[in-house]
């Protein structure tokens, strides 16, 4: 049978505040009078922060609830900067990462927009970062760069866009060159060394005046 009283009190339930304060600038520092301390971001609030300010505070167990949820939202936000400053990342990343510390999809959406807003998290710039990263130690395709980024979760047509922005065609023949150099020391020559330049994604037409301008320069 169910308990209308219990259900009743539950939903009468409310929880008073002892201090609220700033802890650093948009930071508030919450301590409920049962219960420890905790911070959260005030953009993340449901509320207008000055509420907690007020004297005896008093809120509902939903409105705690909401509380409790934008303190984890701060949480997963600083999470999130503690992986963006050791390196760029991306946002499908990085949404990876938090949900293997227990974040839920709602409390990363909230705290990534965050992070996009402020520029601390820019897909455009980590693939920026990860195309320069990655020539320094390979000589590969735009082809091959695009799709390499797509693994990493970034929309075909921002990982496009970003390898137009940093190969040229004359930058990717260099490449393709390298490429082939690498290839001819493993001993790949002829139509074996056309078969391994068009699997890693350079074009024919490419292939072929990178192969020509070796013949060339022999």
């Amino acid at each position: 049978m169910h308990d209308e009283s219990s259900s009743s009190a539950s939903a009468k339930q409310e929880f008073s505040f002892g201090k609220t304060e700033w802890a650093s600038p948009g930071i508030l520092k919450v301590s409920p009078e049962d219960g420890p301390s905790f911070f959260v971001r005030d953009v993340y609030l449901p509320f207008p922060p000055e509420r907690l300010f007020l004297p005896e505070v008093v809120l509902s167990s939903d409105e705690f609830e909401d509380l409790l949820h934008s303190a984890r939202i701060w949480l997963a936000e600083k999470a999130a900067m503690a992986y963006l400053s050791r390196a760029e990342q991306c946002r499908r990343q990085l949404e990876i990462k938090l949900a293997r510390k227990g974040f839920s999809e709602a409390e990363t959406a909230v705290a990534l927009d965050y992070l996009e807003d402020k520029k601390y998290l820019d897909d455009k710039r980590f693939c920026e970062a990860w195309i320069r990263n990655r020539l320094i130690h390979k000589a590969e395709s735009a082809v091959k760069l695009q799709a390499g980024l797509q693994q990493r979760g970034i929309a075909s047509d921002v990982a496009r866009q970003a390898v137009l922005s940093a190969i040229s065609a004359d930058t990717e023949e260099e490449l393709c060159k390298k490429a082939a150099e690498r290839l001819n020391r493993r001993g790949k020559t002829g139509i074996k060394l056309v078969s391994a330049l068009y699997r890693v994604g350079f074009s024919l037409k490419v292939i072929a005046k990178c192969t020509k301008s070796g013949e060339n320069d022999e």
